[in-house]
């Protein structure tokens, strides 16, 4: 119910629903951003390459964004996630 709860509380935020309502999708890259670092912490990085597929939305602005797999990766941890990163993208 926490996870929940906090997920309805961030959607509903009103600066969030006025970015996304002003076709700002800004706020879709960092929660990518986010959702990559928090997903690789859990070890689940396949998840954490899917998140990181939202930083394609505006390339030009996080491009330093797409090295992370490649930094903080490690061993299999790190062709897990570019495996995700790329999957997700081809579709």
């Amino acid at each position: 119910l926490g996870v929940f709860f906090s997920v309805v509380l961030t959607i509903t935020f009103v600066p969030i629903m006025h970015c996304l309502g002003m076709a700002q999708l800004s706020i879709l890259v960092l929660a990518g951003a986010i959702l990559y670092l928090h997903f690789m912490e859990s070890g689940k990085p396949f998840r954490a390459g899917m998140a990181l597929a939202l930083a394609a939305l505006k390339p030009h602005l996080v491009a330093l964004v797409w090295l992370f797999p490649l930094v903080l990766g490690e061993g299999k941890d790190r062709l897990r996630a570019l495996a995700g990163l790329f999957l997700t993208l081809a579709l």
